[in-house]
């Protein structure tokens, strides 16, 4: 802040003029020579205190600004916002001696679940970690029109996203090879998962929830190769296959050799299978094609 008087320039700090607030003309005088005329300036005292004022306001001001913001900030970190959940769900671990690990386990009822004594068949999903949320709510969604029958989903999967990928190849895949897509991911343990499915999960399914003895299996990718090798090994497993997109071309079609076998020794397949392919995925992998061998 400063004051002119006759040519020559003063300056005063915040600090001095709030010191000298008071006796403000004789502060001037005192430690200011060039500004010894200022007493005589009619209004120069009630302007640079009009001038103080509106700073110390505007401090004020700013102050309580910053308070504010910092006080809303701090509601909101620790303001804990619910989780997003799917009604009529739950979320169970299974341990598995037949593989070696732990799995997570999502359940959705079917509408009136517990207001009923009905008996269901089950749709058991793999990779539910990315899946069991939209699978659910479509199903919910399509019965509705009573397009589909009310089912128990299981939706199979793992302790976290992160570990998903490895954890899939370790169970959907047939034989142990190395990894086709170099990321030295586990391989080969179709069978012991489909002994997980059999003489694990589903007896505890069946000794927990209310349900029939259909069940329907649905897979994509990885998972379906696995629902293939179920199919010629232990097709009894699932009455209903729902296979999206197999990967058929694994360990150089080894899938082709499975169905060779069965069909030598048996006469029919008992279970209905859907199987599917998206019309762009003419794309090679290893040394087979996607819709090619699907056609097959």
């Amino acid at each position: 802040m400063s004051f002119i008087q006759q040519g020559q320039k003063c300056m005063f700090s915040i600090k001095e003029l709030l010191f000298y607030n008071r006796n403000y003309a004789e502060a001037a005088e005192y430690k200011y020579p060039c500004c010894i005329k200022l007493r005589s300036v009619v209004g120069y005292e009630l302007i640079a205190n009009r001038n103080l004022m509106k700073i110390i306001t505007g401090l004020k001001i700013i102050l309580s600004l910053v308070l504010l913001i910092n006080e809303v900030t701090a509601q909101q970190n620790n303001k804990a916002f619910p989780p997003v959940s799917i009604e009529q769900t739950e979320l169970i671990t299974l341990y598995s001696p037949a593989v070696g690990d732990t799995f997570s386990i999502y359940i959705a009822y079917p509408a009136n679940y517990q207001s009923s004594t009905k008996v269901y068949p089950t749709l058991y999903l793999t990779d539910a970690n990315l899946y069991f949320a939209a699978v659910t709510q479509q199903i919910r969604n399509m019965q509705i029109g009573d397009e589909l029958p009310q089912v128990l989903i299981v939706g199979i999967g793992y302790k976290t996203d992160s570990i998903a990928g490895s954890l899939r190849s370790r169970d959907f895949t047939p034989t142990a090879i190395p990894d086709p897509f170099d990321n030295h991911w586990p391989t080969g343990g179709a069978k012991n998962f489909l002994r997980f499915i059999n003489h694990e999960l589903k007896p505890f399914i069946q000794k927990n929830y209310r349900v029939t003895s259909e069940a329907s299996f649905a897979g994509i990718s990885y998972a379906g190769l696995f629902g293939l090798y179920t199919l010629f090994h232990e097709p009894e497993t699932f009455q209903n296959y729902l296979i999206a997109s197999p990967s058929l071309w694994y360990d150089s079609l080894v899938t082709f050799n499975y169905e060779k076998k069965y069909a030598a020794s048996h006469h029919r397949l008992p279970a209905k299978v859907f199987l599917s392919v998206g019309g762009l995925e003419e794309m090679q992998f290893s040394d087979g094609f996607m819709e090619t061998n699907v056609k097959l």
